[in-house]
């Protein structure tokens, strides 16, 4: 008895609900690939930001007194200057405050002279020598004791990627600092 009941309410079915019930399945699949098209873009977007964070990564900005270094260069004000007669004759001590503003890890390197790292946030002191690896931004203090005005000095960041050389302009009568 009970089979003919199950026989009868699976004939029974009215055939709208069999053309509704194929007719939403159908359209399942393309709400499902609608999905995958939202999950795609999804990925695609965050692929996007995360080259675009790691891009700046491992950049440094390097300044003294508030001006950028670069190719063109920074006169340093630091010592007072001497008269004309003295400078082909004394030599001295010379100390460039730079600060670095660092995205990643950089390497400090003084081929000539010392260096005094201290952090950036907290004015700790981080080193004094002639080496330093750096993971965040820190400011420079580069020293050059017996600076000789006919000499160029050099402090090697990032691996020796970037050299910042230091020199004398005899023209204008300063020290002066570059990106080489």
């Amino acid at each position: 008895m009970k089979n003919e009941v199950m026989a009868k309410a699976i004939t029974g079915i009215d055939d709208e609900l069999i053309v509704s019930a194929h007719t939403n399945t159908v359209s399942g699949g393309k709400k499902r690939k609608w999905i995958y098209i939202c999950a795609a873009e999804a990925c695609l977007i965050a692929l996007f930001f995360a080259i675009l964070s790691t891009r700046h990564k491992g950049e440094m900005k390097i300044l003294i007194n508030g001006t950028a270094v670069s190719d063109e260069p920074v006169f340093i004000d630091v010592p007072a200057p001497l008269t004309s007669d003295m400078r082909q004759t004394t030599s001295q001590a010379i100390t460039v405050p730079i600060e670095l503003i660092i995205n990643g890890n950089s390497d400090i390197q003084a081929t000539d002279g010392t260096i005094e790292v201290s952090s950036a946030e907290s004015e700790d002191m981080l080193c004094v020598g002639r080496y330093y690896m750096a993971e965040e931004s820190v400011n420079v203090r580069w020293t050059i004791e017996d600076a000789e005005f006919n000499q160029s000095y050099q402090l090697r960041l990032k691996n020796g990627v970037m050299v910042l050389v230091l020199s004398y302009d005899k023209n204008t009568g300063n020290w002066k600092i570059m990106k080489q």
